[in-house]
């Protein structure tokens, strides 16, 4: 395969796709209004037979009425009415919660036989966390999770009969409890009604529970392992409180983001840095300013910018929230945990070049604090 320099953009023949992962490169692609936003559809086109999309239809009804699949006046107006759902006030607001939430993973791994803080806090803590805001009446981690990872490793590989098979049966089965708990809620004026219209109301309500649990989970994994394993971390969140767990977390977005890249399509002709990209080409937008096909797992060179999120019309309308449970959990955790390292000496993620995520992270936590 084609190398990857600065400023170069590659162009991967055998899977019809380009890749940019120069910063500059990637912030104005992402400002490219010849860049739709409509990237699953044309992976389908590329990778996937008529067949198969016919028989995962809903499948592909659903998330092509995520948000982030969405350009235009379709984009603008769900964005307008989900907005005050995930403001910076109702964020604030929902940060007592939050912390008891936290509070309650660390209780459940300090008394733990075996202290996985992936399993017990990284994962536990986004999908209460979502569970309470999208009114779940139950909030069952491993299945949530179930649902969320069968769609993610669909998302990584569309061309797999397998995964889209499974993410159609995890997508309805999410879809269903998301309708009950839309149809039971209690309160009126609460996030339910502000998810668009019934077209777009179980879209948009899976996309947050997706993107709530699969980057969330990944992010909060990534900072806890940075304060176990780089020295003076966790110390200097003990002295400057939130300024230190804000900057660490900025640090890990840049260099450790939950999603390695974005897709785009061109809707006509354009140059990207030089390189000739036809209209209906796959653009690949590397958020870690690394090779997304090449190594996707290796370290990443990061950026000077904070990508993670994206960048114009489509920044992520969930990342206040994702931010306040990271700095929250870095908190509380260098407070109360002091003393506590990784038993591990390799960080190990699971197998998706897309989403990238810890496998685990044994801790020894020493004394407590």
């Amino acid at each position: 395969m084609p190398g990857l320099g600065d400023g170069e953009v590659v162009h991967y023949g055998e899977l019809g796709c380009w890749v940019v992962a120069d910063p500059d490169a990637v912030r104005a692609a992402l400002c490219e209004r010849r860049l739709s936003s409509a990237s699953l559809a044309r992976c389908l086109d590329l990778y996937m037979s008529e067949a198969a999309r016919a028989r995962n239809g809903s499948l592909e009804e659903i998330l092509t009425r995520w948000l982030v699949q969405l350009d235009g006046t379709d984009h603008a107006e769900l964005r307008k009415q989900i907005g005050p759902a995930l403001s910076p006030a109702r964020v604030r607001a929902l940060e007592p919660e939050v912390e008891r939430i936290v509070d309650d993973a660390l209780d459940q791994l300090e008394a733990a036989e075996e202290r996985d803080a992936v399993a017990l806090v990284s994962d536990v803590v986004p999908a209460r966390v979502m569970g309470r805001l999208l009114t779940l009446p139950e909030v069952d981690v491993a299945m949530l999770y179930r649902w969320t990872r069968a769609i993610s490793a669909f998302l990584d590989g569309v061309y797999r009969q397998d995964a889209a098979e499974e993410a159609r049966r995890a997508l309805g089965e999410m879809c269903d409890r998301l309708a009950a708990a839309g149809a039971d809620r209690e309160r009126p004026g609460g996030i339910w009604d502000h998810l668009g219209d019934e077209k777009y109301r179980l879209a948009t309500a899976s996309m947050m529970l997706f993107g709530g649990l699969e980057t969330t989970a990944s992010l909060l994994g990534s900072v806890l392992h940075h304060v176990v394993t780089v020295p003076g971390a966790a110390a200097s969140v003990r002295a400057e409180g939130d300024s230190a767990a804000h900057a660490i977390t900025e640090q890990v977005l840049r260099t450790h983001p939950p999603l390695s890249h974005v897709a785009r399509v061109a809707d006509s002709d354009l140059e990207i840095q030089g390189e000739r990209v036809p209209a209906g080409g796959l653009v690949l937008l590397s958020l870690n300013g690394r090779d997304v096909i090449g190594e996707p797992h290796a370290p990443a060179l990061g950026s000077r910018y904070t990508h993670a999120f994206g960048h114009g019309a489509h920044y992520c309308l969930g990342a206040a929230l994702a931010r306040t449970e990271a700095v929250v959990l870095l908190r509380r955790f260098c407070t109360r945990f002091p003393h506590a390292a990784s038993e591990e000496a390799r960080l190990a993620r699971h197998e998706n070049s897309t989403y990238l995520r810890l496998a685990g992270l044994r801790l020894v936590l020493g004394a407590a604090g």
